[in-house]
Order: C-alpha cells, then structure tokens, then sequence
C-alpha cells in the first residue's frame, strides 16, 4: 500500500501558506538531526531554501525543499541545480526534502550520485521523510491509524491508499476508502495518537481543501454514523463560522505597520466599544460585549455610528462571539436585502449560511429545520441599514413587521444619518418598537489604554515585562492626549491605531515631543489616498480646502449649502485657472471623510481637518494684511474655542515670530494686576496658619496598573460630565462678559498654546526665547491661581461661618473642636486648587526636551511654585523621581506646610503610577514621613 505526502491548505489560499507548513516540516526533520536554520536564504510560493547549522559541531548545510503535490514530480534539473549551487557554495551538504516523487531522469542521477559515494547528498523523499518521522517519534506508524479505521468500517479490504497531511492544524494520517475498488471516501486520524478526528470544524477543514483526487467524496469524512460522527447530531452549538470565513473578517481591511509584528488581524487590536443609550439619557453607557449575551433587553438593538467608528468591525466580531455562544449568528448588509418577502429574505438567509458556514447538504439541512421550527438559536446582524434596497415606505413597513414577529435575536447597524431618520420619523420608530436605540461612543481613557496594550503586546509583547509596558502605556497615551486635543480627532480606533502606527513605528521623524503637525498631515493625506486621490493632485487639494475652511471663517459657519458652495468653487476655479468638475471633486472630498455631505448642505467631517486648513490658509498668507488683521482677532478673543484652537493649529504651520509676541503680550495682559501666588511663605502664610498639625499621609502599597484602572475610570467619568455641560455652556462673545472663571479657562488655553510652542520648537527656538515663554507660562499659571485665591479669600470668613454650622450638627465636642474641622475643611479645599493649578501648569511643559530650560529657570527662581512645576513635570515619566532632591525640597519647605504637603502629594501620585523599588519606596515614605501599608503580597 502506497504512502505519500499532502501538503492541506484551504482552497481559498495561495501557494504561500504551503510554503509556511513547508517551513514547519522542514523545522521538525532538521530538529531529528540536530540542525537549526541559520538563513532562510529564499521562500518563493511552494519552494523553500535555507542554510542550516549543526547545533554541536557548527557544519553548515544547504537545503533545498519544494512542497509539490502529485501532479508536479520533481525533475532531474532540480537535482542538478542542487549539484551546482552545493559545489559552487563549497557547502559541507546538500539536501532535497520533497513532497512529491522524483521522475525517473530524477530517479537515475540519484542512483548514478550513490555510485559515485557522494555521500555529501541527501534525498528526502516522501517515504524517507516519513521514515524520519516516524524514527524521531513526530508521528506514529501509519499501521497504528490504519488498524484504527479497520475496527471502525469492520471491512480490511475496503482501505486504500494512506497518506501523511501536514497542515497549520497538526499532522494527520488520511485513509481512503473503497467501494468496489475505488476509492469513495477518506477517514482522518491523528498522526501522533492514532485517534480519529470526530471534530467537526476540522472535518469541514478537510473537505475545504483541495489535497485529494475529484473521484473521492472527501464529504465522507463527515458521514460515518457507526462510529458517531456528528453528521448524526447536528445543532446549533456545533455549527462553527468556516475558518475561511474567519480569516476574512479576521483581517483588518487596511494596512497597519506594526513594530513587532508583519500581519495584525483584527483580533489582536480590538476593543469592544460602549455604547450610549440614545433614548435615555440618565441610563448608564452600556459595554458593546453585553450584545454577545443576548441578554433580554438587548436581544433586538439598533446600532448608530459615525462612518468610521468601526459599525462593520464591531458587528462582525459580534457576530464571530455570538455564534461560539452557540447561536448560529449571520451577517447581512442591507443592500442584499432586495425584497419585503419571508421566503426570499428566508432564501437570502440559506446562501448567507452557505458562505459563512458551510455547503455541506447536512450542515444546510439542519439550518433550514431551526429556521422554520425554533429560530431561538439564530442570530442576524443586518449591517448598513442606509443602504437597505428596499425603498417603498409600504413595503419597508413590512419588512420591519415580519423581522420583528419571526425573529427573536436582531442587531441592526446604521449610518448617523439614519439615526436622525429613525428617532425623527415616528412611524419608522413604531415599525421598530422593541429594537434599543444605542450609538457607538468614542473610546475613553479606559478603553483607549486596554487598545494601547494590545498594541504593545501584539507580537512579542509576551516577553516584555509589565512595568515597561505600564510605563510605555502612560507615555503613548499622554501622547495621543495631546494628538486629539479637545474633540480636534475622534478617538475611534481607526483614528488611534493611525496615531499609534505614527508613534511606535516612525517616532524618530514624525512626532517628536507633542509635535503633530505630521499627524494632522498624514491623516489628511491618508483619507485622500483612500479614495485614491492623484499624488500629483495633492497640492491643489490641500490648497483648495484651506481656501473653503477660510471661506468658512470668514462667513462665520461652519457648514455652506450646496448652491453658495458652487458659487465658492466657481469663483476658485476663476481665480486658480482649475478645470476640475464640482461634481465629481466635492463627492470625493465627502468619500474620503474630509468633507460631510448632510442636508443639502457641506461642512468638514472634523474638527480638525476644519482647524488645520483654515490654520493653513492662515500661514500661507501670513503677510496679506487682512490675514495679519485676521490672526490679531483671534489671538485677542482665546476664550473662543474655535480661535484658540485654530491658533494651535497655525502653530503648526508657521513659526512666524509676530504670531508668538500676539500670544505672550495677551498672556501678559491677562491678571497682570495679580501677584503670582507662587507658594512664598509670606504668599501662603493665612494658609500655612489653617494647617494645625504636621504634614502626615498614608498610602498603601497598590500596584501601579491598578491604580491606573482606578485613575482612567474617574477620568471617564469627568469626561462624561463636561461632555453634557458642554453642550450646554455657551460662549462668550466679549472679555468684558468672562468674569473671573472665563478668565480663569482663558488662562488656561495660553497655557497649553505656550507650552505647544516651547514642545513643538524646543529645537529651533534660541534657548533665551524657550526661557521667556517658560517663565511667562510659570507667571499666568500663578497669576490665575492668585485671582482664584484673592476672590475666595473674600468670602473665607462668611464660608468658614457656613462650615461651622454644618460641624455644629456633627455635635462637635468644644468650641476648639469646631473651629480645627472647619479649618481643615477650608485647607483641604485650598490645597486641593493649588494642587489643580500647579498640574495644569507642570502639564504644559511636560517634555523631557525642554527639562534644561526648566531647570535653569529654577535655579535662579528659588520660589516654591516653581521648584514644584519643575518636579511635577518630570514626575510625569518613570525614573523621574530622585529621593535626594525631593528630601531636600522637604527641608527647604521646613516652615511651609502649604509647599510641603503639595511635595508629597506630588510622591505620592508618582509611587502609585510607576514601579519602584520596594526598599527605596519605604526609605523615601520613611524620611517623607509617609505611612506606607504592604500588601499582603509583599508582606508575605
């Protein structure tokens, strides 16, 4: 009985994947010989060739493998190639490892080599290689699987040939079957415990390939009820998506360059968003995951989101978890839904299974029988549901009818257009009662870190260890902080792992610092490739787009309709001699997501890419005096959100000088009547005399990842509050309307401007200029909070009397008593401000490459404030804290409870965010005079 080699991989791919499982069987025969691949030297589809190394005595030999099947024998030219290419290398051997057999040409230089002792040549071919498996113990004599398949068919004479099937699944021995003689079917076992294969997703891997000859019915493999087979017990739970089907939605859909690894699949970087109730605005956002339960009340959903938030991916990787939950889960995009019919839509439901699970008549017939009896166990994701073909209001009414009445388990995705279509038509709404109206949110800090992680740890993250990754987490999301800006880019994930591509694969000339200019850019010209936009057309789209955003400004909209839109272009078209026709430019301008084309009207998709252009058309013509005149308005009017932060972008743009003195004079200008309250001891002295007992703190030793779960969660939580406020706020239109808290939020917009400057051109401004605008940034931050401090200071005395009456009700033991709770309410909420400010300024410069600056400018300026700016900053990255220049500013605050406590704040926040030590953790606490609880961990 014949024996040969096959090489299983899917019909659906190509000879490469051969070439991977060549790869692997030529790694197990070298491993019984004691070699080890030094260079893989070439892999070209099928055929493969390596340079190997002995472990012990370091000879090295060549080795030429070639993974043909039967049709292909290997020639006589092969072996006279192999000749030619070991004498010319001067190669200690040569090796030819097969799948296929050797013609006869092939047959005698072989013979015609053993002759000659040529004993620097070794063939093997498919019966030696199974020689050498057997021997090596990789897998068990086909003997073994061939008594198996006897007891089982009880018929000796009815096997037929055996092969050996190597694939990415293992080893397997492969039995035909004979009826009459000839073969009719195939019974696997496995190659190393001579069991038979009964799982069902790796039968119906078997039939998928194309490794045995048309006459077999490799369906056979699934169709043997005396040995229990499941073709005999089909059901739901044994019903797997086809691992071609997987692969497919597996894949990302867009290249991604990743540090550590060729291929992300889409399983590597996913994340399940939360989604927002949009119904029921007090109900808590809901984990997207939850869908896979079915969970009642979210066994009928209707998913809205943007046209990049990930609707497809989201409800493809549902589909993916619903069905190893065991329901039978579809995918279906609207557009395939043609007609308002049960039996057509029932139709389209068979050849959707067809595709996504298999064509097997057993597998199809069990489908059809839970379909028209208990559909339960059936899950359908209708995808893009603007795009539903079906258009007749009547007949989309019935559609809605029978879809809610025969199926149980429904989850539709749609466009944001639709949703305004959906919740403002109440007759669509009616047709859909019962479907849980919910949008895809933005990732939050928590979501955003989980995505950062399984960046960092796809490919080799497994050998990474926790603190560096910890670490790396903290400085990739300050990063992407930044990047976004306030509601600039939205976090979806297609936009963060973009970011996140920019950050760990081209650091060294892309996003140095916080500078993203190349990030706002790349995004741009990203999203116009992806409608594939001509390169050479590039400059005019740029050029055009900053002419519309600046239109746009100059109007005072941020959306144009059609028509006055035409007359824009038109008069561009003049003005520029473009022969470009509207209605073909603006479409793909909407396509590539940089304009949105809603309500007959255009407006930018993104804040950004609205800011960006505008910012552009700005520094393009930064010597034209009505843009001069422009750029004054906006740098006298910050506290606008659109100004501020189209000044943040037009630093991206220009570095023209006039701009940064606009900034620093109406930076100086603001409180410029205030004293800084930099933390002096006379500044402090009324706060200093609330604190009436020596600085003390307790801590407990938590780990630094879970303290940041703690941390993002709060920031989630604030987020979510501004969020609703900010829909709410309205803008000033005058300074005179500020007040001390509008000006107060303006302060702080310069600071993030200045500190964007000092970050973005650490390397071309002159060190003297850097200091300028570190110390001004120093003085507005202590400024504003002298403001703060100066208005609260007015109402201390009336607000101390409302404390005391709230203390009065606590039933305070004396007078004394009363008066030391209502003190330490006051301080605490004191303390509390100085610390917010002080962040807010230390954030602003937190760049290692402006530190020298920082630490000249607090050599000279001794004042606490700023010695504590200086450390906040550098807290920020690990190693950052030094136990002897903080145990010295603890001795230079000695009379400074204010200072001092505000110093161990800023430790404290530290040891929770980073690793250190354990020793020099108790040291530092000891010395800090900081209670510091092991945990039990640690203790034990």
């Amino acid at each position: 009985m014949s024996q040969s080699i096959k090489v299983a991989i899917l019909k659906s791919e190509s000879s490469t994947e051969k070439g991977k499982i060549l790869e692997k069987l030529t790694g197990e025969l070298l491993e019984t010989q004691n070699y080890a691949v030094k260079k893989q030297l070439r892999l070209t589809g099928m055929e493969l060739d390596l340079l190997c190394v002995h472990k012990t005595n370091g000879k090295e030999i060549y080795v030429e493998c070639k993974a043909y099947n039967e049709s292909k024998n290997i020639s006589a030219e092969v072996i006279t190639k192999l000749f030619g290419v070991k004498e010319i290398n001067k190669y200690a051997e040569a090796w030819l490892v097969v799948t296929a057999p050797l013609t006869k040409d092939a047959e005698g230089l072989v013979d015609k080599l053993k002759k000659d002792n040529n004993h620097d040549f070794f063939f093997y071919t498919p019966d030696k290689l199974i020689e050498a498996y057997v021997n090596a113990k990789v897998i068990q004599p086909s003997i073994l699987s061939e008594r198996a398949v006897e007891e089982t068919i009880k018929d000796k004479n009815k096997i037929g040939n055996v092969s050996l099937v190597i694939s990415q699944r293992g080893n397997f021995w492969a039995v035909e079957t004979l009826n009459g003689g000839m073969p009719d079917g195939v019974i696997f076992t496995n190659a190393l415990t001579s069991e038979l294969v009964k799982e069902a997703t790796l039968l119906d891997f078997f039939i998928q390939t194309e490794i045995f000859h048309k006459d077999i019915n490799c369906k056979k493999v699934c169709e043997f009820p005396k040995i229990g087979i499941f073709a005999n017990q089909v059901c739901p739970e044994r019903m797997n998506l086809s691992d071609v089907y997987v692969r497919k939605i597996n894949e990302i859909g867009m290249h991604i360059t990743h540090p550590g690894k060729d291929v992300l699949s889409l399983e590597d970087i996913f994340i399940y968003p939360s989604l927002e109730p949009i119904e029921d605005e007090k109900q808590e956002k809901i984990d997207s995951k939850k869908l896979v339960e079915l969970e009642k009340g979210l066994k009928k959903c209707l998913v809205f989101g943007e046209d990049l938030s990930g609707k497809t991916t989201l409800a493809q990787m549902l589909q993916k978890d619903i069905n190893s939950k065991g329901f039978i889960s579809l995918y279906l995009d609207a557009e395939d839904i043609k007609k308002a019919d049960l039996n057509k839509f029932t139709n389209l439901l068979k050849t959707s299974f067809k595709k996504q699970y298999s064509d097997g008549d057993q597998y199809l017939s069990c489908f059809e029988d839970i379909l028209s009896k208990d559909n339960s166990k059936i899950s359908l994701i209708i995808d893009n549901y603007e795009s539903l073909s079906i258009k007749r209001t009547q007949a989309r009414a019935d559609f809605h009818e029978f879809l809610n009445k025969h199926f149980e388990n429904v989850i539709i995705f749609a466009n944001k257009s639709m949703e305004i279509e959906v919740m403002a038509d109440s007759e669509t709404r009616k047709q859909l009662t019962g479907f849980i109206p919910l949008k895809i949110k933005e990732l939050g800090y928590v979501l955003r870190d989980k995505l950062i992680e399984k960046w960092l740890t796809a490919g080799d993250g497994d050998i990474t260890p926790d603190s560096d990754i910890h670490n790396k987490k903290i400085e990739i999301s300050e990063k992407i902080r930044v990047a976004v800006g306030t509601n600039f880019i939205p976090t979806y994930p297609l936009y963060l792992l973009t970011i996140l591509q920019l950050i760990e694969t081209t650091s060294k000339n892309k996003l140095q610092g916080s500078s993203y200019a190349e990030l706002y850019t790349y995004l741009i010209i990203q999203s116009l490739g992806s409608v594939n936009a001509k390169p050479e057309d590039l400059d005019f789209y740029l050029t055009y787009l900053s002419y519309l955003a600046y239109s746009f400004f100059r109007k005072g909209q941020r959306s144009i309709p059609l028509n006055e839109l035409k007359v824009i272009y038109k008069n561009y078209s003049q003005e520029m001699d473009i022969d470009k026709e509207f209605d073909i430019l603006h479409p793909l301008l909407n396509r590539a997501q940089i304009l949105r084309f809603y309500d007959d009207s255009y407006s930018f998709s993104h804040n950004y890419s609205y800011y960006f252009f505008v910012a552009k058309y700005f520094a393009d013509n930064i010597e034209n005096d009505d843009i001069k005149q422009n750029i004054e308005e906006i740098t006298k009017h910050l506290y606008r959100t659109e100004y501020a932060n189209i000044l943040i972008f037009l630093i991206h743009h220009s570095k023209s000088k006039s701009i940064l003195e606009k900034i620093i004079k109406e930076s100086s200008d603001l409180f410029k009547e205030v004293e800084p309250f930099a933390l002096t001891n006379s500044a402090s002295f009324e706060i200093n005399k609330l604190i009436r007992q020596e600085v003390s703190f307790t801590i407990k030793d938590e780990k630094p990842s879970e303290y940041r779960k703690k941390e993002l969660a709060k920031r989630d939580e604030i987020e979510e509050v501004n969020e609703k406020d900010n829909k709410k706020e309205k803008e000033h239109k005058s300074k005179k309307d500020l007040g001390l808290f509008g000006e107060i939020n303006l302060s702080f917009k310069l600071l993030e401007i200045m500190g964007q400057i000092t970050q973005n051109y650490y390397g071309s401004l002159e060190g003297k200029r850097k200091a300028e605008i570190l110390i001004e940034i120093n003085s507005l931050g202590f400024r504003a909070l002298g403001a703060l401090l100066d208005d609260f200071g007015k109402f201390a005395e009336s607000l101390k009397i409302e404390v005391l009456k709230v203390v009065e009700k606590k039933k305070a033991v004396d007078e004394a008593e009363k008066e030391r709770i209502a003190d330490k309410i006051i301080q605490n909420f004191t303390e509390m401000i100085v610390y917010a400010f002080l962040k807010r300024i230390s954030n602003s410069v937190a760049s290692k490459n402006i530190f020298p600056t920082m630490e000249k400018i607090s050599e000279k300026d001794l004042r606490p404030g700023v010695q504590l700016v200086n450390l906040a900053a550098r807290l920020n990255f690990p190693g950052g804290l030094h136990s002897e220049e903080i145990i010295n500013l603890d001795r230079i605050f000695e009379k400074n409870y204010l200072a001092r406590r505000i110093l161990r704040i800023l430790v404290i926040e530290y040891l929770y965010k980073f690793d250190m030590k354990i020793s020099e953790k108790q040291s530092l606490c000891s010395k800090l005079e900081i209670k510091l609880i092991l945990n039990k961990e640690k203790l034990g």
